[in-house]
């Protein structure tokens, strides 16, 4: 192949570098109206009254909203599938506030210090409730969180507002309680993760304005444009034909941006004033007031038999989806359904838990969506299970791990195959995978531990993962192509590149196609008036499944222009050949150019496109095996990450630089989940992590090296041998270093992120045990 699997550059890469306008913010009205936002000092509050008179008063302000003032009608901030599977818990203002940060009125002036100047003149007088701060007490507390009417699932989830459940879910394989006490060996622990926040570059911005058609037009930061202008049109009654939304380039998302974060207001405001508008998060808002993860507690079992072979898993998990549900039934099943089947030769596997409301700013989408969670929790318990076996968990994860031409039940149960069958792994490379990071990262010279001088040690630990490729059956792609004269093209697609490189990717498949040069594809992206519809940027999807209505298109171009070549040339159709830059059958020739300028300018003139869509019909699951190297101080914990090898198969690397990016910039996030990122709430549920000053994320200097190498794999159904590698990078660092700390120091840290200061307690603890032995 000439363009697939090459490094090319990014084609938007240098006009950023050299700051061409690009972003939201810089293509805004620059008499835009400022939006600010007052927002909530309470976790749990109802508003008994709200008065905006002073703040109407001040000159400079255009309009002031209340809950008094915007339609009553629930929604659900989350850009995913319609109908969706998030609650509409949601209204655009309420006369609840449910978590310090919500939304209480909203004000549009001129400046930002008049409009800050406004916020500070409305007065609101709260009655403060009895807040759920603590998520392991949330079903049975006093206080329900959502006592309002009008609420409701768009299809069963599970979703039970009165008992502060927003979603819940099981599902069995096998007898799970009778293959546990047959077994020879059984396991059990529970693990903890927390609220990760996104930490992306660009905040969430939206400009809005009204043009000269009198449309309602958007531009916003976002990851799902299309979902975007359904929710605006659904909410705020205005036609879906009324509303244009444009995604520019975006400075980062990791799913924080798989939502509406400011786009409900700046259209409310515009629409009401007829003036251009914008809002920006400041940064304290993007930590207080949009996403986070979903903080899990993850009690998983294990049995199995003294060979070490793996008969049993049974997880329950209690998902804290803060104070509104959105993406919570989703996050919670990935947590199973893109981990349980890495172990698909057990006997029985139990599958359930909740999703509960408490008073924290809401969780959502987040760059690995549950399955970070659900693996950090299976893989480390595997580990705990091979050491009460006595058994290498290299050897054990060998024996027992999916293969290729392997399937698991759970893939038909959970929504990852069609009826009546499971999803069959067409390609896996896992066992290569563990192979080779064994030999990279030295495994054997190295495990469990090497002793270093001064009281350290070196330690190695691992964990294998696997992701998906879009969902089957619900996500959908299209591109079109249109030819021009001279002979290139616009690709047009609804995909939404967020700085992953996805047009990028997407005009290399087309160039490699129709066997040209990446410059010969101009890509304009997510527009939904001028663009093909496209989900959006999530759940691993792009270079499959738009990827493949990209190739689609590209087929039924290359077919086009064939014809009509064929007809210059006055031959059949089977008598042409085409290498890219001629046309040519036994004694006639045009060139590709003159073909195009014949069309537009000569003869049998005519406009070409193409246009394709795809459906995967279903996901087929890029894999890795992450293997860390830590040096670690057993007087004080503290710890060096002095390597992280990365072993990934995602079929067909199309840009093997982009792609390595994507698995590097995952490993590092999912380091800063494992080992740097702690969330602190005050005890009245006020976030004291909230700025860069105290929100501590891995930085160049915190990793030593990240050494990557990809497995030679091609999947059948994706463009060109491909599947997905936005998010597989994300999920092995957080057992991968439990298991690493465990063999340096015998210490079982099972709630992230691992810090110095629990490992030295963890030793502390072992002394004393150990003190307490000796003295009987």
């Amino acid at each position: 192949m000439k363009i697939v699997k090459h490094k090319t550059p990014s084609i938007d890469g240098k006009g950023i570098m050299m700051g061409r306008p690009a972003y939201t913010d810089d293509l805004a009205d620059p008499n835009a109206l400022i939006i600010k936002i007052l927002r909530s000092p309470h976790a749990f509050a109802k508003i008994k009254s709200i008065d905006v008179t002073q703040a109407k008063k001040l000159e400079g302000v255009e309009i002031v909203l209340t809950h008094h003032d915007v339609p009553k009608k629930s929604f659900t901030r989350a850009g995913q599938g319609y109908p969706e599977p998030s609650p509409h818990d949601k209204f655009v203002l309420d006369e609840y506030v449910r978590y310090v940060g919500d939304e209480v009125a909203c004000v549009a002036a001129i400046s930002e210090k008049i409009a800050v100047k406004a916020l500070e003149l409305i007065k609101v007088e709260y009655e403060v409730l009895e807040p759920v701060l603590d998520f392991e007490k949330a079903i049975k507390h006093p206080s329900i969180i959502h006592p309002e009417d009008g609420i409701h699932e768009m299809f069963p989830i599970g979703f039970l507002p009165k008992k502060n459940i927003a979603a819940s879910y099981e599902m069995n394989v096998g007898k799970v309680d009778q293959v546990l006490k047959d077994c020879d060996v059984v396991i059990e622990e529970s693990f903890y993760t927390q609220a990760q926040a996104h930490a992306m570059m660009e905040p969430h911005t939206v400009n809005a304005r009204i043009d000269f058609q009198n449309r309602l037009v958007i531009y916003t930061s976002t990851q799902t444009p299309f979902h975007v202008r359904r929710i605006l049109s659904q909410t705020l009654d205005v036609p879906l034909s009324r509303i244009r939304v444009i995604k520019p380039r975006v400075g980062g998302g990791f799913g924080g941006k798989q939502a509406l974060h400011g786009e409900m207001f700046a259209a409310l405001v515009t629409l009401r004033t007829g003036k251009a508008s914008k809002i920006t998060y400041t940064r304290k808002e993007v930590f207080e007031s949009s996403y986070t993860r979903h903080p899990m507690r993850i009690d998983i079992k294990l049995g199995a038999n003294q060979d070490g072979t793996l008969k049993a898993i049974d997880c329950y998990i209690l998902s804290d989806t803060g104070a509104y549900g959105e993406h919570a039934l989703t996050v919670f099943m990935v947590a199973g359904s893109k981990v349980l089947p890495l172990y698909n030769k057990v006997d029985a596997v139990r599958f359930r838990g909740h999703v509960v409301y408490t008073n924290h700013v809401s969780a959502g989408a987040y760059r690995g969506y549950g399955a970070i969670q659900g693996n950090f929790a299976l893989e480390s318990a595997i580990d705990i299970l091979c050491a009460k076996l006595g058994m290498d968990p290299i050897l054990f994860r060998q024996k027992n791990m999916i293969l290729e031409g392997q399937t698991s039940p759970i893939f038909e149960i959970m929504g990852e195959g069609t009826e009546g069958t499971a999803m069959n792994m067409e390609s896996c490379k896992l066992d290569f995978c563990v192979k080779r990071g064994v030999e990279l990262s030295k495994w054997r010279d190295i495990y469990p531990y090497k002793q270093l001088q001064n009281h350290k040690v070196k330690a190695v630990g691992m964990a294998i993962a696997m992701q998906g490729s879009g969902i089957p059956y619900i996500d959908m792609g299209a591109a079109t192509i249109k030819l021009n004269d001279d002979g290139f093209y616009n690709l047009m697609v609804g995909a939404t590149d967020i700085g992953q490189g996805s047009d990028t990717i997407l005009a290399q498949i087309a160039a490699e196609e129709l066997m040209t040069t990446v410059d010969k594809v101009i890509v304009y992206s997510s527009d939904s008036d001028l663009t093909p519809f496209d989900t959006g940027a999530y759940a691993s999807s792009t270079t499959y499944v738009s990827g493949n209505a990209v190739l689609n298109a590209a087929k039924t171009m290359k077919h086009m222009l064939m014809e009509e070549a064929a007809r210059a040339l006055k031959v059949d159709l089977d008598h042409i050949e085409f290498d890219g830059y001629t046309f040519k059958s036994a004694e006639k020739e045009i060139s590709f150019s003159n073909l195009a300028n014949r069309l537009y300018y000569n003869e049998d003139q005519k406009q070409l496109t193409a246009t394709g869509s795809y459906v995967g019909t279903k996901s087929p699951p890029p894999f890795m095996a992450g293997f860390i190297e830590i040096e670690l101080d057993q007087e004080t914990g503290e710890y060096e990450i002095m390597n992280y090898v990365s072993v990934v198969d995602c079929g067909t690397t199309i840009n093997p630089k982009l792609a390595q990016g994507q698995v590097e910039g995952g490993i590092v996030q999912g380091i800063g989940m494992a080992a740097f990122e702690e969330v602190i709430y005050s005890s009245k549920g006020q976030l004291l992590t909230n700025s860069f000053l105290n929100y501590k994320i891995p930085t160049s200097k915190s990793i030593h090296k990240l050494t990557t190498e990809f497995a030679e794999s091609y999947e059948e159904s994706g463009p060109f041998g491909a599947k997905s590698v936005g998010e597989i990078g994300i999920d092995t660092p957080p057992a991968a270093l439990a298991n690493a700390v465990y063999n340096a120091t015998g210490v079982r840290i099972t709630s992230l992120p691992i810090t110095p200061q629990k490992i030295y307690e963890g030793m502390m603890a072992l002394k004393q045990k150990e003190n307490a032995n000796e003295n009987k």
